[in-house]
């Protein structure tokens, strides 16, 4: 008898796979933001209901029951679904990231994307009927603008290699402390609550 090919979902795919693997090892972009009076030292991804409730996921409220809440639901879902739809639209128009991976260089895949990322942005550009008296206005709710991260950088200005992980019992300690932090369901509920504060105090400055 055959044996059935188990279903590729979100979360067994993030069982196998190396994205957090910098995090562990120290390398994660050094990142420091204020939310609601408190200071958070942690990137984060915006992920449905499916994911666990780690520091490293922000995850929308499935019945929110509050008008807090439902405004903080809002915005997580509507931001997530933004991100998606632009991968959708660049798998849409480049063949080459529509399918599965062919190259197993992790530096090769970078180049793809980047270059597919630039060229989507040029023809957008070029296409873009621009008026020069067009006001702009900023978006209040729009996060601030940072660099694209590629790696950690180091003092000489090139970047970290990854470090290998040893068997001698060097990283152990590090390592599982970084473990912890990142699996902590304590900091994810924390850090919620203070984007529904956060969120709700500048949706209120907004509309007042």
């Amino acid at each position: 008898m055959g044996i059935g090919r188990a279903k590729k979902n979100d979360l067994n795919v993030l069982g196998q796979s190396p994205v957090f693997d910098e995090v562990l090892r120290g390398h994660s972009p050094q990142v420091t933001y204020q939310i609601n009076n408190t200071v958070y030292s942690s990137a984060y991804y915006l992920a449905d209901g499916i994911y666990p409730r780690w520091t490293t996921f922000v995850k929308t409220i499935p019945n929110p029951q509050s008008e807090k809440e439902r405004s903080f639901a809002s915005f997580q879902e509507g931001y997530r679904k933004d991100v998606e739809r632009c991968f959708g639209i660049l798998q849409a128009r480049w063949a080459i990231i529509r399918g599965a991976a062919r190259m197993l260089d992790e530096e090769v895949l970078r180049s793809i994307m980047m270059t597919c990322i630039i060229l989507h942005n040029m023809i957008v550009e070029d296409e873009y009927d621009y008026d020069a008296a067009e006001v702009f206005e900023p978006d209040p709710m729009n996060t601030t603008l940072t660099r694209i991260y590629e790696r950690p950088i180091g003092p000489n200005g090139l970047p970290l290699e990854p470090e290998p992980l040893l068997h001698d019992g060097r990283f152990n300690n590090p390592m599982i402390d970084r473990y912890q932090e990142m699996q902590s369901s304590y900091v994810h509920e924390r850090r919620q609550v203070d984007l529904i504060e956060h969120l709700w105090q500048m949706k209120g400055n907004h509309n007042g």
